[in-house]
């Protein structure tokens, strides 16, 4: 699984997520609980994002909208108010992350996400909708 250091992210987040793909990504890593992980209102749509660890990232109403999140860590992510509506979702890890307010209208693969407790697309929807998610 690809990991993005902190502040890098910030920094190719911030220009363009075009930097993030010449950087190459698989050589990229993430630290856990890096303090300027903040990252707000961040266009991230129909991006490819496959396998990387977002975890305990801040990306409060950022728009993942039509994005390829497959395999993506947000484990402890901060997605409050994210727009993931169309995103590819299978084998997404949500364990422990803020998702209030967050749109997952029309996500593909939802059964195949991973939220800590659930299995299966309604189970899944049901502990989401049950942390403020909106379908």
């Amino acid at each position: 699984m690809k990991k993005i250091y902190g502040l890098l992210l910030v920094t190719l987040i911030a220009s363009s997520t075009s930097q993030m793909k010449a950087a190459n990504p698989e050589d990229v890593h993430f630290v856990r609980g890096w303090s300027t992980n903040r990252v707000n209102n961040r266009d991230l749509s129909g991006e490819g994002l496959r396998k990387v660890d977002l975890s305990g990232i801040w990306l409060k109403k950022a728009n993942f909208r039509g994005a390829d999140l497959t395999r993506v860590n947000f484990t402890g992510a901060m997605l409050e108010g994210a727009v993931l509506d169309g995103a590819d979702v299978a084998g997404a890890n949500f364990d422990r992350a803020n998702v209030y307010g967050a749109s997952f209208r029309g996500v593909k693969n939802l059964g195949k996400a991973k939220v800590r407790g659930a299995s299966g697309e309604a189970a899944i929807m049901a502990k989401l909708e049950a942390k403020g998610a909106k379908f």
